[in-house]
């Protein structure tokens, strides 16, 4: 397994097959069927940042949110399940 995969497993699905009923909440609801390449800015519960990022998809099985940041000329890839994020703008 790829470090990438093993964080997106370890982050977003906690070891655990869920159904996707399971993926409540504002944020879940509205991640659903956004659009890739959706820009957004979210902070989750544990941070007041707020993070400009670009949406690339969502995992109905985890409720897992990946997105990427970009930074000095780099692009990184990031997730966070959508439990975690208090605060969402669509833009």
């Amino acid at each position: 397994m790829s470090f990438k995969e093993e964080y997106h497993h370890d982050c977003c699905s906690k070891g655990e097959e869920r159904h996707h009923d399971h993926c409540k909440g504002c944020a879940c609801e509205r991640l659903k069927n956004l659009a890739r390449n959706t820009p957004i800015s979210f902070a989750t519960f544990s941070s007041a940042l707020l993070l400009p990022v670009t949406f690339i998809s969502f995992d109905r099985k985890t409720c897992c949110v990946r997105f990427t940041l970009s930074s000095g000329g780099t692009t990184f890839d990031g997730f966070v399940h959508c439990k975690d994020i208090k605060t969402l703008i669509i833009t």
